[in-house]
């Protein structure tokens, strides 16, 4: 919904200086070339970005924010990294790989599913795939890979899920252990933090 763009704009026009950026992998971004895991990387994307601020806009305190697994980042990278005076955490993902997994599958089939729906009731695109101007192959693998095999997956998640909940726990404990030791980081250090 271009939150960033319109709260980047908004700050900048009150003399904060902002940097919008993609982690190494994600949108406009290239991969890391050191295949550094998500923990790491994001974190190192993260100094990097501070150390741009700080040699063009000779800033030295920042404030990160990041929705879902930008949250996350933001979360890891504000834990050791005394720059950071603030943190704004929206839509923080929780859980294991899977479980992250599993959240974006079904945010991508909701995705998928209203984007059709869109375009069903969009006339001018009626008249492209009547016409042979649309991209039948792209359409047909957004159909499947956006929304079937995606909520294939999540109804595979689920199932799975409900037939393991007692080992459930034994797996959260130590990612809620390690998420505790890097809140506890931040809060020691006196790092100011939103959660929405």
């Amino acid at each position: 919904s271009r939150l960033y763009v319109k709260l980047a704009r908004r700050l900048a026009g009150q003399g904060h200086s902002v940097l919008r950026f993609d982690v190494s992998g994600v949108g406009d971004s290239e991969p890391r070339s050191d295949h550094l895991p998500f923990n790491k990387s994001v974190v190192a994307d993260a100094q990097l970005a501070m150390q741009l601020l700080e040699a063009r806009e000779g800033q030295t305190a920042f404030v990160l924010m990041g929705h879902c697994s930008g949250a996350s980042g933001a979360f890891l990278a504000s834990a050791d990294e005394p720059r950071v005076v603030g943190v704004v955490l929206i839509n923080l993902e929780g859980g294991n790989d899977e479980w992250t997994e599993y959240d974006r599958d079904r945010k991508n089939s909701r995705y998928y599913q209203q984007y059709y729906k869109n375009i069903a009731a969009d006339g001018q695109r009626w008249r492209w795939v009547l016409t042979g101007r649309a991209a039948y192959g792209k359409i047909l693998s957004n159909l499947v890979n956006g929304i079937f095999l995606n909520r294939l997956r999540t109804w595979w998640f689920a199932r799975k899920a409900a037939a393991q909940q007692s080992g459930k726990e034994a797996e959260i404990a130590p990612l809620m252990l390690e998420s505790r030791a890097t809140l506890r980081k931040i809060v020691e250090r006196g790092t100011r933090m939103l959660l929405v």
